[in-house]
Order: structure tokens, then C-alpha cells, then sequence
């Protein structure tokens, strides 16, 4: 342990120091050892690691052996192994080196792990014994110093990056030149001595073999030179050196170009080489004996058409290898399936060898399958469902009317009609007509008809028979069957006694009796159709295939409205398939149904030439596959003028079929006009008469919610208005036929009278008024003073000159004149008397 620790404090200086150690290695526990950067450190004895040996860039000189059981960082540094005796390099999992020198002066280096050289590989002095263990350089080491006596017996690998150049793979006896073909990495594993000798029966190679692998392939081929030890000859005369491949993994050897001699250079040749292997060299006059090498298995795929191929081979074989032959042969017809070709060959020693392989045909042509075109069908119609039944129907055989009503429960189309009939014993008359009219009884529109041919019985007979052009029904309408039988001559003739019948011919009504049960094809179809196609059946080359359907329906089946993909699989014996498809596209072209709400009649809002109705209903709407929506044309703002409006109504399906129909709004204008009549006129008598002419009354004012139509009054027809008031009736009509009236009336003023007046009075036109008188005063002091004063607009009042008696007589007036009177005592007002006078000019 003193040791110990003096070795580790004296690798810590800078400068070359040398080392005598009489232990037998360096043992690092724990810690670290370092190397000088450049120092030289000899151990006479071996080196222990169980700690962390830090290599530096200096070297490391060992007599012993090498054991790492724990970290050796190589770095740059020099491991010289110099010892007398064997010494070995032992870690789990391989040992790295940097540089590594072999310079024993006896015994051996043994590889007791594997181990790799990152540098270079120097051999000075011993071999290196590889075992089982491989040694590696590493993609930039080069190995220097081998020949006979030191060089790496066993195995030897390493791995450069070649591409498309030339590579010498560091010196290991191994080149390869220059290619198109990029190799990426090459790996060269190299066997040398016993281990590399290759046997097959009697005859042996050199004591060498060389596995070349390449992570790319050397199509267009590449050169090797393999070169080899004379400790490695192995006894064989390399004048007739021959190159040996196996692609085996060694079973089987065949010989790679012409023998080349070798006995100077010690090394071969081999050319275009557009695969890799395993290489050995050998005597060509003693080859490694009759060696049948058969070509890869075979799989080809069937000629076209047929259920095989035909399919040519060869093979390759060793010199000496005499009466070649296979079963079956090449360019022989081989059927679908594997077929074992087995070649024979024998030597000059009459030794038979073999090889087989097989030639598997596969079955790659596809069975055929067609489908049918693509089908478009429209939906099916609903089917006809029975809507009344048990009729009796009358009839006629000379043209009257006879009829039978029935009121249809559903609508759509009279799809057929079943007829029961009791037929007399006679020959029926041809043909009977029924005839089918809308309404109940004559009158109504015939919708359609069928001639039908009774049987004769008697028995009962049953017929169902469609008409060519079907009538289209409206549930809850009323609808009458017409029947007409023509009459028959029927002759009759006397047979005898106990014949019934007089003989003698007639016109003969036969005693008909009908039954009928109407059934009506609803107008909504159905949401699908009834489709049958070919069903495809696949045929194949081979075998009879099995055809399945992977998709749609089978023929027949009842297909949806839409796009329905119908797939079809072929697979035959070996599993190849075909397919096809076509589509069944159902369209529904069944439009809606739909019925209106009922009318709406509403008044026009007050003052307003329309009404609001925010609701009017909603239809009933069906449709077979479904209904997508409805909408009309209502106005946007719910206003719906005076009169009748038609919404429309439409409803659409899922399918963008559409339907209408059509709903009334019905606004009313209930409202009356408004009139305001002329202002009161008020006229004078015609003079010396004891009415007015009155040409012009003014004109009314009117207004309504939706226009006036016109105004009347009842004046006079000749425009006299006697004296008084006459009342003008005023009447007013709008456009819709309200009325409304108002009343003017006319006062007409005979001519003047002379009198006292103490109140207001109404005269014409510049004609003098009644005298004015006052009322005497009360209170006060007398003598009482007066003055009457005149005004114009009943404000502004001024003394009227001389006007000042308790009376006062006005001159005629041309206006409206307003009078009052002042009462005064002495200078002043007293009081004031209005006796104003509202004069109307006329």
C-alpha cells in the first residue's frame, strides 16, 4: 500500500520520470491514476484496475498482465506490452486502446476478451493469439509490423466507410478498389491459422478465410486482393492458386475465376464480385472436391393465362464435377405451387454430390370479375291499398243512368279495381263499359274508363283489372261508378216437354249481380325501390374462385333512396382477389304532400288599410322519405291589404322535391270614412224674395283608411234656400262602400226689419241696424253723462262723435262693429255698459 501511494503521488509531476516497482502491479482501489501527459511510466509486473486509470498521452509499459475491472480512458496514450513471457488483456465487454504496442521478446499476447484499437497496431516482437475473442481497429487504425511468426492468429475485424472509393481496410492483407456502386460501410472479417483453414471431406484450404460485408450492394461489381502469410500456406502448391466462395455460411464452396499462381506474392485476385461472402484460396489441382452449388430458391410468378410457369435456371459447380443433371429440368413447366428441383453430379472417384432447391410458382394473376353497368331507378310507388269495399254496384243496359257514390277515404291514384260478379246462365254481352265520375250522380267530370268482358255462369267470378289512364282521388271527395251491360238477343228454341223456354228470340236483360272493392295507390311513395341486377360471378385461371359481395345489397333486395355501392370480392386458390363495384342510385322523385290552413278573415286594423295577423296556421305536410322544411310568401311585416291575399305555401322534402298550395287571408275594411262639412253659411233673402240662391255650399273635408271613394248632399236641386236654417246632409263613401255623413247648415235671413235692439243682431251686408238703447244706470250721483263708443275688433274702443244720448241710431254697417257705452258723473267713469253688436257681414 506504500507503493501504492508513492506511485500515485510521483505520476503527478510534469517532467519524464522512470520507475522501478518490485510488486507485482499497480493497484488502483480507489482514486484515480493519472498519467503524465508525457511521462513513461514501466510497471514490471501486470496492472489491476478496480478504480480509474486516466491514459493521458504517455506511456504505459507492462511485463505483466493487463486486467481492467473498471475504467481505462485511453485518451492519446501508449500501452507497450514488453514482457519475456505470455501476457494477456482481460475486461468485460472488451478493452479499448489507443496505440498498442506488442513488443514481448517470448511467449505470446492472448486476447481473454474481445479488445478494439482506435490508433495503431504495432507488432514488434510475439503474436497476438486471438482465441474465440475478435480483435477490431477501428475505422482510422492502421496495423503495422505483421509477419511469419508475429502477426494476429485468429480473429481480426474492422469496419471503414467505403462508398464508391478504394480502401486498403488498414493494412490487414485486405484492398478493394474503386466503384460506382456506393458500399456505405464494408466490414472485413479476417481468420487466420487453424481456424481458418476451410475442410470439406479430404481437401483443405490455406490456413485462412475472409467474410467481406457491405451495407450496400456492388452491382456493377468490385475487385478484391487478398493477401496472406507463408505461415498460413498450409502446404498447398500456389502455383495453381484457386479463390473459393461459399454464400452459404460454409456448407457449400464453388470456385470464383481462373487459378492464379501465387506462390511468390502470396496473394489473389478476385474480380467483379457483384455480391459478397466468404473467401478461402485452395489447390486447384486438389479443389475442395465436386461442389454443386444450386441457385437461391426460385419464385416466379404464373405465365399469363396460365396455372404455371415456365421457368429456366443453372447452376454452378466445382472443377471435376462430371454428369450434371436436375430433376426437372430447366425451362420446364412448373405448375402454381412448390416443386423441388434436386441436381446430381459426381467426381472422378465416382463420389456423388447434391443439391436441391425449390421453384415455387405463385398464382399472381388476379380472377376476373364484371359488374353490371350502374343502375338508376326512380323510387317505387306505394302499393295499393284497399279503400272501399263491397259496393254494390246497379246498372244499366239501356243508357239511363244508374249510379253508386262512394267517398274516397285516401288520396291517389285508382291504381285497380276488383270486380265480383254473379253471372245468369247465358253468353255474356262484350263488352261491358264502367265509367268513374267525380261528384255524386249525373253531372259530374268523367275521370276514367274500362271496357270489361264478363264470363257467363251461373256461378260467381272474379276480376281485377287496372285502368289505362287512372283517375287521381282527393280523400273526402264524393265519386260515382257508372255501370252500363248492354242487352243481348238471346234466341230460344222449343225442345219438348219440360223445356222452360218459349222458342223465339228477345232483347234479354240478364240478372247481373256486382260487387266492387276499389284500391287506391297513396300519392306518397315509397322511401326505397325493388332492385334486381345480375349477380357477378368471378372466374380465374387456376381454380373455380369464390365470389362474395362486401358491400350493397343482393339483387332484389329493397335499396334506399341514394347512392347504394354494391362490391363484389373474387379470391382464388392463392388468395389473389379482384374486385368491381357498380352503384344502384335510387331517386326519389315522389314530390310531398301537403294541404293548406283554412282562410283567414280577419278586419283591417283600426286606421289602416290592411291587418296584422302574426299567425295563419301551419299545413299538414308527409312525404315518403321525409320533409325538409316549408315556407311561404307571406309578407315579411304579417300586413295583409284590404281584400283577398294567396300565401303560398311550398313545402320541400329531403330530396329537394317541392309542393304548393295555396291558403287565402281575407281582410275586411269595416271601417267608415270621416267628413267634416262646410262651415254654417249664413245669406241674406234675395231681395223682395223669401229665399237665397246659394250656388257654392264650400266643400267637405273626408279621410279613410283605404281612399275615398266619392261625396254627395241633398242641397236643393235648384239652390234656393228658404229663409231659416236648412240642413245640408253631407255623405261620404270609400273605395270598399263605408259611408259616413255630416250635416251643414244654412241660415238664411229675410230682409231687415225696423226695431229696438238692446242685444246683439245679426244683419246683411251695409244695412242699418235697429236703434241701440241703454240701460239706465243704477247708483251713483245724477245727472248721468253718455257716450257711445265703437270698436272693430272688440279692444280698441273710440268715441263716436255726437253719440251721446242714452239711444244712438247706427248708420249701415259694411263690418263687424262691437258698441259700448260709458256712464259717467261729471269727468268720471262711473261705469261701462257693453252692449257690444256682433254684426255678420253676409
Amino acid at each position: 500500500m506504500k507503493a501504492i501511494k508513492f506511485l500515485t503521488n510521483i505520476a503527478l509531476y510534469i517532467f519524464m520520470v522512470s520507475i522501478q516497482c518490485y510488486s507485482q502491479g499497480i493497484i488502483v482501489t480507489t482514486g484515480s491514476f493519472v498519467n503524465n501527459p508525457s511521462g513513461f511510466i514501466t510497471v514490471n509486473g501486470g496492472l489491476s484496475n478496480s478504480g480509474t486509470v486516466l491514459g493521458g498521452a504517455g506511456t504505459i509499459q507492462l511485463s505483466g498482465n493487463w486486467v481492467n475491472n473498471h475504467v481505462f480512458a485511453q485518451a492519446s496514450s501508449t500501452v507497450v506490452f514488453n514482457g519475456a513471457a505470455n501476457q494477456s488483456v482481460t475486461k468485460s465487454g472488451g478493452e479499448s486502446f489507443y496505440n498498442l504496442t506488442v513488443g514481448m521478446t517470448g511467449g505470446g499476447f492472448d486476447l481473454v476478451s474481445d479488445a478494439t484499437i482506435t490508433n495503431n497496431l504495432n507488432l514488434t516482437g510475439r503474436m497476438v493469439r486471438t482465441g474465440t475473442n475478435t480483435l477490431y481497429l477501428g475505422p482510422a487504425s492502421q496495423l503495422t509490423g505483421e509477419q511469419n511468426s508475429r502477426y494476429v492468429l485468429g480473429r481480426l475485424s474492422t469496419t471503414r466507410a467505403v462508398g464508391t472509393g478504394s480502401h486498403t481496410f488498414g493494412g490487414i492483407g485486405v484492398t478493394m478498389n474503386a466503384g460506382t456502386d456506393n458500399l456505405g460501410n464494408v466490414t472485413i472479417l479476417r481468420v487466420s491459422g487453424t481456424d481458418g483453414k476451410v475442410v470439406v471431406g479430404s481437401k483443405s484450404s490455406i490456413n485462412r478465410k475472409w467474410t467481406v460485408t457491405a451495407t450496400g450492394t456492388p452491382a456493377s461489381g468490385r475487385t478484391l486482393t487478398l493477401s496472406w502469410l507463408s505461415d498460413d500456406d498450409n502446404g498447398k502448391d500456389l502455383t495453381t492458386a484457386q479463390v473459393w466462395k461459399s454464400s452459404d455460411n460454409g456448407l457449400n464452396w464453388f470456385p470464383v475465376g481462373s487459378p492464379q499462381n501465387a506462390s511468390v506474392t502470396h496473394s489473389v485476385t478476385v474480380a467483379n464480385q457483384t455480391s459478397f461472402s466468404i473467401y478461402t484460396v485452395s489447390d486447384a489441382n486438389n479443389p475442395l472436391g465436386c461442389v454443386l452449388v444450386c441457385p437461391q430458391n426460385i419464385e416466379v410468378g404464373n405465365d399469363v393465362g396460365q396455372c404455371g410457369a415456365v421457368v429456366n435456371f443453372s447452376i454452378s459447380s466445382s472443377v471435376g464435377c462430371y454428369q450434371v443433371s436436375s430433376v426437372p429440368s430447366s425451362g420446364s413447366f412448373f405448375p402454381v405451387g412448390t416443386t423441388t428441383v434436386t441436381y446430381q453430379a459426381v467426381d472422378g472417384n465416382n463420389n456423388t454430390s447434391t443439391c436441391s432447391f425449390t421453384v415455387t410458382v405463385h398464382d399472381v394473376t388476379p380472377p376476373d370479375i364484371s359488374c353490371p353497368a350502374d343502375i338508376s331507378v326512380n323510387n317505387d310507388p306505394s302499393p295499393a291499398v284497399l279503400d272501399q269495399s263491397n259496393l254494390s254496384a246497379l246498372y244499366s243496359t239501356d243508357g239511363t243512368d244508374v249510379w253508386q257514390s262512394f267517398t274516397a277515404g285516401i288520396s291517389g291514384k285508382l291504381d285497380s279495381l276488383y270486380l265480383g260478379v254473379q253471372s245468369p246462365l247465358i253468353e255474356s254481352p262484350s263488352p261491358g263499359i264502367i265509367s268513374i265520375y267525380s261528384g255524386q250522380g249525373t253531372g259530374g267530370t268523367l275521370l276514367a274508363t274500362q271496357n270489361v268482358t264478363f264470363q257467363y255462369g251461373p256461378f260467381w267470378f272474379h276480376q281485377c283489372f287496372s285502368f289505362s289512364s287512372p283517375a287521381a282521388l282527393t280523400a273526402g271527395n264524393v265519386y260515382s261508378y257508372r255501370l252500363i251491360v248492354p242487352s243481348i238477343n238471346v234466341t230460344w228454341i222449343d225442345m219438348g216437354m219440360g223445356n222452360p223456354y218459349a222458342s223465339g228470340r228477345s232483347n234479354y236483360d240478364p240478372d247481373w249481380d256486382f260487387v266492387f272493392k276499389t284500391y287506391i295507390q297513396p300519392e306518397l311513395g315509397l322511401c326505397s325501390a325493388v332492385v334486381s341486377y345480375t349477380t357477378p360471378v368471378g372466374s380465374d385461371n387456376c381454380s373455380n374462385p369464390i365470389t362474395v359481395q362486401t358491400g350493397g345489397l343482393p339483387s332484389g333486395s329493397v335499396f334506399p333512396v341514394g347512392a347504394t355501392t354494391n362490391t363484389f370480392r373474387v379470391t382464388d386458390a392463392s388468395n389473389n382477389t379482384s374486385t368491381c363495384s357498380f352503384k344502384v342510385t335510387v331517386t326519389d322523385n315522389s314530390p310531398p304532400l301537403i294541404t293548406c290552413p283554412g282562410t283567414v278573415n280577419v278586419n283591417a286594423d283600426q286606421g289602416k288599410c290592411y291587418a296584422t295577423v302574426n299567425d295563419i296556421g301551419a299545413p299538414q305536410t308527409a312525404d315518403n322519405c321525409g320533409v325538409q322544411g316549408t315556407t311561404n310568401d307571406k309578407p315579411g311585416n304579417d300586413q295583409y291589404l284590404v281584400g283577398n291575399t294567396s300565401v303560398v305555401w311550398t313545402v320541400t322534402d329531403i330530396h329537394g322535391n317541392t309542393a304548393t298550395c295555396s291558403q287565402t287571408v281575407a281582410v275586411t275594411d269595416n271601417q267608415p270614412p270621416t267628413i267634416t262639412c262646410p262651415a254654417h253659411i249664413y245669406s241674406c233673402a234675395d231681395l223682395g224674395k223669401g229665399y237665397a240662391t246659394i250656388l257654392d255650399l264650400g266643400t267637405s273635408q273626408t279621410g279613410d283608411n283605404c281612399g275615398v271613394q266619392g261625396t254627395t248632399n241633398d242641397k236643393p236641386a235648384d239652390n234656393r234656400y228658404l229663409a231659416g236654417n236648412t240642413t245640408v246632409v253631407w255623405t261620404v263613401t270609400d273605395v270598399n262602400g263605408n259611408t259616413a255623413t255630416c250635416s251643414q247648415t244654412v241660415t238664411v235671413y229675410p230682409d231687415f226689419v225696423v226695431g229696438s235692439i238692446s242685444e246683439n243682431q245679426s244683419i246683411c251686408y251695409n244695412t242699418a241696424p235697429a236703434q241701440l238703447s241703454s240701460v239706465a244706470p243704477t247708483g251713483g250721483n245724477t245727472p248721468y253723462t253718455y257716450q257711445w263708443q265703437s270698436s272693430t275688433d272688440n279692444n280698441s274702443f273710440f268715441d263716436i262723435l255726437d253719440a251721446t244720448n242714452p239711444a244712438y241710431q247706427p248708420g249701415a254697417l259694411t263690418q263687424t262693429t262691437y258698441r259700448s257705452q260709458e256712464h259717467r258723473v261729471g269727468s268720471q267713469l262711473f261705469s261701462r255698459l257693453n252692449i257690444s253688436q256682433s254684426v255678420h257681414l253676409l
